[in-house]
């Protein structure tokens, strides 16, 4: 689905571009739904093969909206940092 759009250039290209920003918003909490464990920002990344500057944002909108939550969780990164697990919010599950 295309949203609609009034110039041929660049309202077109913002149209496309936020299609994408819903399409990875909607791909991590989907996968969030589908893993009860939950996951870090890290293992998001690796699992949707989606680069950090795109996720982060992604995962800060669902954080905003409450679908998700940052729990006290934590698991150890490639780096062997700590890293807050995610879920899905009560609400939205």
């Amino acid at each position: 689905m295309t949203l609609p759009y009034s110039n041929e250039t660049t309202s077109k290209n913002a149209a496309e571009q936020y299609n994408h920003v819903v399409a990875d918003r909607l791909r991590v909490l989907y996968f969030l739904i589908n893993t009860p464990d939950g996951a870090t920002r890290e293992e998001l990344e690796t699992a949707l093969s989606i680069q950090g500057n795109t996720l982060r944002p992604r995962v800060w909108e669902l954080l905003k909206t409450k679908k998700i939550v940052e729990s006290k969780n934590t698991r150890l990164t490639r780096a062997g940092r700590k890293a807050l697990v995610l879920y899905v919010s009560d609400t939205h599950s």
